[in-house]
């Protein structure tokens, strides 16, 4: 699948450059996953998510509670109002630091067949078939993803990011959408090996 091994490819040179590559490939995976999974919502991008984590809160219009609240308070506020090109380089690594292991634990173990599967056997069939077509993916609320994954799900999340199990749901419907339509960029699932080559990708960032 020549999508996913670019995705793969630009993640890998991300990591073996981090804080050397501050945008580009890296942002803008990000941005895909991050992104928002709303449909038509205009805020919530990377910039918007990145302005929260790596300035210290900025005035996102996202009301509070966000991703980028949410992460920041995982990060500790990386980036600490240091406005230099090299700080907002750590500020992502440490982001990724972060979001790699947890959406290489979404993906693993069948991580993405168990996803979807969910969603669907719950009712959210369409939902779950726009994240892995090419076209608008529809949006998820936390209510929902609750529903369709599972309080043990939710809770293995909420262990990981240090949060409790409402701010879990929160940050899941907003990466759910765009991590499935990053991973499937030609409108279908990966291969299993295609896919345990990104999950170890991703786990390298943790170290």
């Amino acid at each position: 699948m020549p999508g996913l091994d670019d995705l793969i490819g630009s993640l890998q040179g991300a990591q073996g450059g981090q804080g050397g590559q501050s945008g580009g490939g890296l942002e803008d995976i990000l941005g895909g996953i991050l992104g928002g999974g709303g449909s038509g919502s205009g805020g919530g991008g990377l910039g918007d998510i990145l302005g929260s984590v790596l300035g210290g809160g900025g005035g996102s219009s996202s009301g509070g509670g966000g991703l980028g609240d949410i992460l920041g308070g995982v990060l500790g506020g990386a980036g600490g109002g240091q406005s230099s090109s090299r700080s907002g380089a750590a500020g992502l690594g440490s982001l990724m630091a972060v979001v790699g292991p947890l959406l290489a634990s979404l993906l693993a173990n069948g991580g993405l067949q168990k996803i979807l599967g969910g969603m669907k056997s719950r009712g959210f069939s369409e939902q779950a078939d726009s994240w892995v077509s090419t076209g608008e993916n529809q949006s998820i609320d936390a209510g929902q993803v609750r529903e369709a994954l599972g309080d043990d799900h939710i809770a293995q999340v909420a262990e990981r990011l240090g949060v409790d199990g409402d701010q879990a749901s929160q940050v899941l419907a907003q990466v759910l959408p765009g991590l499935v339509n990053t991973v499937t960029p030609d409108g279908e699932e990966p291969s299993e090996a295609d896919l345990n080559r990104l999950v170890e990708t991703l786990q390298g960032f943790a170290g």
